[in-house]
C-alpha cells in the first residue's frame, strides 16, 4: 500500500512538472493593434497575410493575433503610446500624427517626389536600414511605408493647380496644410470619418487622398472627380513594445528582420491589386480621374518651396536629399 502511495506521488508530481513544462512552451501571444477597421482591405489583405507568414515561421517563442478596429485604441493619434505602455506589442503607426517626436518623417509628405506607394516604400525602407533616416522611435520599427501619393478628389472638376484656389479641401497634417496654403487652397481639419458628409453638405469642397482612404471612407462615393497630382505620402510603421522585442530569442529577432522585407514584398503586391480595383471602380462610377502632367508636378514642386525649406529646417536638407537618391535608386 506504502508502494502504491509513493508511485502515486511520483506520478502525480511527475504529472505537474510536465504541465508546466507544456504551459513554458506554449508560444507567448503577442498583439498587433490597429484602429482601421477589420474589413479593410489593408487589414485582411495585407495585416493578416503577414501575421499568418510569421506564426507559420515564430515556433514556440511567440505568435501574433490581430485586433482591428480600434479594439485597443480607436484614436490614431495613441497607437504609438499603447505600444509603449505595453497595452499593443505591436501597432501600426502614423509618425505624422505626433509630428514633434517624428520630425525626419515629415520628408515623405512633400510633394511632387514619390509618384507611388510601392517606389516611396522601398524608398523609406531603404533609408531605414541604410541609417539615413534617422532612428529617434522609442519603439522598434519592423517595418516602414509610405501610403500612395495624395490626390485631391473634388466634388467640382479641378484639373490643374489653379483650380485649388479659394477651395476648402481636408488635409492632414503640417506639410499636407502647408501645401494647401501654397498652392491657394483652404485647408480644414475635419475627421476623416466626417468628411463625406461635410462635402456632401457644401462645407468641404474635397478631401485630400489615397485611393485606398478614398475609398474606404467612402470618400469616392461623395466626388465625381479626381486630380492625380502627387501631393505628398503618408508614412507608417510596425512599431514593436521594446520590452517585448528584448524579451524574444535571437531566432525570433532574426525572423522579424526577414518579416520586415517580407513586408516590403507583400506591400507591393496589395498595392498593385488594390489599385486596379479601386480605380476601375471610379471610373465605372463615372468619376473623371485627371492625371497631372510632368509640367504640373515641376509647378507643383516650385510652388511649395517654403514648404521644402520648412521641413529641411525639421527633418534635415541632408534626409530630404537622400529620400531623392532613394527614390531614383528604387525606380531603376
Amino acid at each position: 500500500m506504502k508502494h502504491w502511495i509513493k508511485t502515486t506521488a511520483a506520478g502525480l508530481a511527475l504529472g505537474a512538472m510536465m504541465s508546466t513544462a507544456a504551459t513554458t512552451l506554449q508560444a507567448r501571444e503577442m498583439n498587433v493593434a490597429t484602429y482601421l477597421p477589420a474589413a479593410s482591405g489593408f487589414v485582411k489583405d495585407l495585416l493578416v497575410p503577414w501575421a499568418d507568414w510569421v506564426n507559420e515561421r515564430s515556433g514556440d517563442d511567440f505568435s501574433l493575433r490581430v485586433f482591428a478596429g480600434g479594439t485597443l485604441s480607436r484614436d490614431p493619434n495613441q497607437q504609438d503610446k499603447i505600444v509603449r505602455d505595453g497595452i499593443a506589442d505591436i501597432a501600426v503607426i502614423i509618425p505624422s500624427r505626433n509630428p514633434s517626436e517624428y520630425p525626419q518623417f515629415s520628408v515623405f509628405g512633400l510633394p511632387g517626389l514619390a509618384r507611388s506607394g510601392v517606389l516611396g516604400s522601398a524608398a523609406a525602407w531603404s533609408m531605414y536600414k541604410d541609417g539615413s533616416l534617422p532612428d529617434v522611435s522609442t519603439v522598434k520599427i519592423l517595418a516602414l511605408w509610405v501610403s500612395d501619393p495624395y490626390i485631391v478628389h473634388s466634388s467640382s472638376p479641378v484639373t490643374s493647380l489653379e483650380d485649388l484656389k479659394g477651395k476648402k479641401f481636408r488635409a492632414i497634417g503640417a506639410t499636407q496644410t502647408d501645401t494647401i496654403l501654397a498652392l491657394g487652397g483652404v485647408p480644414e481639419n475635419v475627421k476623416i470619418t466626417e468628411t463625406p458628409e461635410s462635402i456632401m453638405r457644401g462645407i468641404l469642397d474635397g478631401a485630400l487622398a489615397d485611393w485606398a482612404v478614398a475609398s474606404t471612407f467612402k470618400i469616392t462615393e461623395v466626388t465625381d472627380h479626381s486630380y492625380d497630382v502627387p501631393l505628398g505620402t503618408l508614412p507608417f510603421f510596425l512599431g514593436m513594445n521594446k520590452n517585448s522585442y528584448d524579451e524574444l530569442s535571437d531566432e525570433s529577432k532574426a525572423l522579424l528582420a526577414e518579416a520586415g522585407e517580407k513586408w516590403q514584398e507583400m506591400l507591393a503586391t496589395f498595392y498593385n491589386e488594390q489599385n486596379e480595383t479601386i480605380i476601375a471602380a471610379a471610373n465605372e462610377a463615372g468619376t473623371t480621374i485627371v492625371q497631372a502632367s510632368d509640367a504640373d508636378i515641376e509647378q507643383l514642386v516650385a510652388k511649395t518651396q517654403g514648404v521644402y525649406a520648412d521641413v529641411a529646417e525639421r527633418a534635415g536638407a541632408d534626409v530630404i536629399d537622400a529620400y531623392r537618391a532613394a527614390l531614383a535608386a528604387s525606380s531603376n
